[in-house]
């Protein structure tokens, strides 16, 4: 894994308001190099099964799609186009996921209004 990196947090709070906002001092993120194994994760399904951890991702090329929030017009638009074109990708034997913070319940009501088959999972 590659080394995390922070920023100072006055400039961090210039340029996010969200992060002044919440009082957040620091932003550390790490970053994976492609082929080295992913951290130990788990996130939750909303369909009952156990949770979805770094061991799921053994076998095959996966994509995880990060999103912000349910129901927003450019997370929509998003995984619709992802949607559209899931064919292609699981032709070519990659298998994808949406994550976001949303709630399990909400990420259900989305999928369903949206007739998205793209599994959801929550970072909530």
């Amino acid at each position: 894994m590659g080394e995390p990196s922070g920023g100072d947090p006055a400039q961090c709070q210039a340029r996010h308001p969200r992060v002044r906002e919440f009082g957040i001092t620091h932003l550390t993120m790490a970053v994976i190099e492609a082929g080295r194994p992913a951290p130990a994760f788990s996130l939750a399904r909303f369909d009952g099964d156990p949770p979805f951890t770094q061991q799921d991702l053994h076998g095959g090329i996966t994509v995880l799609v990060f999103y912000p929030f349910a129901f927003s017009p450019l997370c929509t638009d998003q995984l619709t186009v992802y949607e559209e074109v899931l064919e292609d990708f699981e032709a070519r034997g990659v298998t994808l996921y949406g994550v976001s913070c949303d709630a399990v319940w909400s990420q259900r009501a989305f999928r369903d209004a949206l007739g998205i088959t793209i599994e959801q999972l929550s970072d909530f």
